[in-house]
């Protein structure tokens, strides 16, 4: 019997799926899209509503805070003056909407450092197990409810703020602990939902999500915070809360835990999906090797790549909306502008990213390993090198956004980089390898906020960002340096559990299915 072959002719594993019962077509609405892809598709709306519900904060928080003197001597003037004769004719000839002094809270920029840091202290506790109890008893409801409950905790926001910035921190922390099941349950639903030769690009779209929910966030917090609508800034929270909760009606209707799962899966798709998952095929409730995972090289070389890509990543969402706000003066709507355009960037290039990479691996013209060292190595040096140019851009608006921008589109490659490995190295632990590597990714999340805050509370300066950027170029490039010599993307001897089993359906010895879909791999 011909074996079968991939759609752009790689060749397949040596396995039939078992049989399974005949599903109904075009009974259903959506039946005329392959499952899959709805999946992709509200995976990544998925993650937009996870970023904008997290991101927010960031552009909002602008036009919350007064710009108070707490021993700042930097804290209301900016040394850029934009044609003034010294920084307070600056100051005093920017319009009642740019200034700082219209907002409610009396926060110095440590307690601001606090409230944005607060969200990754619950974000890291719930890694590990969000991604094994997913692995377990299924990602569909731990994905869902882990943004459903951040969405209702942001409608809470303006209410928390009013009473207290400690109520603030505790919202934040709650938030933090819902979204951490979010990313390990999505990667235990890729690992279920992707066949091999689409891993790299079905990650990349679900996790551009994450891109665009940052862009649209940014975008669309400040001009919703300079607006009169829901009395300007509670706006943003309201918005994006009331989105997060209508997006979780739909994601219980639409998406399954797995293939076998799916009751309106036709069993071409069904076919296509587990033939070319091959000996990949994740398989439930086997018994984690901590102990070899726990000695793995690559998976700490993995773990710090995620640490210092997330650094980097991190200065783009939390801090960069504050440097140009009070060193270039941008305007809160100029503000969120700004700030969303290297992520419309890094969308852009993750995609395309995907797709070459994807090529690159069914043609056979790089190992899996030297395709994720290359991309993740290009997406911590070049944004840390540009970042490093921010102090010499200075003042100069356009230098500064074109490279802010242009690190944007560097970072965007890491999606085929570090973010898809965890799949590569053990399919059927790919939940909880990510919950280990994401706890250790997302320390950056409350430690560089509370570095920026240290380094500009005495005195907001580009002298004293420019120890900032500094700081997360090295880290970057040094941890990108660790995954490069150390990391890897290939299956791992421990990466099918102690209890794995060899499939029993061959392609030699077995029909498929069903007679109708001997063609299945070549139509798909």
């Amino acid at each position: 019997m011909m074996k079968p072959v991939h759609k752009d002719g790689a060749p397949l594993p040596a396995s039939s799926p078992p049989k399974i019962k005949k599903h109904r077509k075009g009974e259903k609405l959506f039946d005329f899209i392959p499952c899959r892809h709805i999946f992709v598709l509200m995976g990544f709306l998925g993650l937009l509503n996870v970023y904008s519900l997290r991101v927010n904060l960031s552009v909002a928080l602008v036009a919350m805070v007064k710009s108070v003197d707490s021993g700042n001597k930097h804290s209301n003037h900016s040394e850029c003056y934009y044609g003034y004769a010294n920084a307070s004719d600056a100051y005093s000839n920017k319009t009642e909407e740019q200034k700082h002094d219209t907002g409610e809270f009396e926060w110095d920029s440590y307690t601001q450092g606090i409230i944005l840091g607060s969200f990754f202290y619950g974000y890291v506790i719930t890694q590990l197990p969000g991604g094994r109890i997913a692995e377990v008893l299924g990602a569909k409801w731990m994905f869902g409810l882990g943004v459903f409950l951040t969405a209702v905790l942001t409608l809470a926001i303006p209410l928390a703020s009013r009473a207290h910035y400690g109520a603030l921190i505790a919202i934040r922390v709650l938030q933090g602990l819902g979204e951490g099941v979010t990313y390990p349950a999505m990667h235990s639903m890729l690992a279920q939902w992707s066949p091999k030769f689409e891993r790299s690009t079905a990650t990349a779209l679900v996790h551009a999500g994450a891109h665009v929910g940052a862009m649209a966030a940014l975008t669309f917090s400040g001009f919703l915070a300079a607006s009169t609508f829901l009395g300007g800034w509670p706006a943003v929270f309201y918005v994006f809360g009331f989105l997060g909760c209508v997006w979780f009606v739909f994601w219980i209707y639409l998406v399954y835990d797995s293939p076998e799962e799916h009751p309106r899966i036709t069993q071409e798709e069904y076919d296509y999906i587990i033939i070319n998952q091959g000996d990949e095929k994740v398989q439930k409730n086997l018994k984690i090797p901590w102990k070899p995972i726990a000695m793995s090289k690559g998976l700490w070389a993995l773990s710090l790549a995620h640490f210092g890509s997330n650094w980097i990543y991190y200065t783009f969402l939390t801090i960069i909306p504050s440097y140009l706000a009070t060193i270039l003066l941008y305007d809160i709507k100029k503000n969120g502008l700004i700030s969303s355009l290297p992520y419309l960037l890094t969308t852009i290039t993750s995609c395309l990213a995907s797709v070459y990479a994807d090529v690159l691996r069914k043609k056979g013209i790089m190992s899996t390993t030297a395709i994720r060292k290359f991309f993740n190595t290009s997406a911590a040096v070049v944004p840390a090198l540009l970042l490093i140019g921010m102090p010499l851009a200075g003042c100069d608006r356009v230098w500064s956004v074109a490279l802010l921008s242009l690190a944007g589109a560097a970072l965007g490659v890491r999606e085929v980089g570090f973010m898809v490995t965890h799949i590569d190295m053990s399919p059927d632990f790919a939940g909880t390898l990510l919950g280990v590597t994401n706890t250790i990714g997302n320390l950056p999340g409350f430690l560089m906020p509370y570095v920026a805050g240290v380094l500009t509370s005495e005195e907001n300066s580009i002298r004293t960002w420019s120890y900032f950027y500094y700081i997360a170029a090295a880290v970057g490039i040094i941890c990108a340096a660790a995954f490069l010599f150390f990391g890897t993307a290939e299956l791992q001897p421990w990466g099918k559990g102690a209890e794995a089993q060899e499939p029993v359906y061959t392609v030699e010895t077995e029909k498929p299915p069903k007679e109708e879909n001997k063609t299945e791999s070549s139509r798909l």
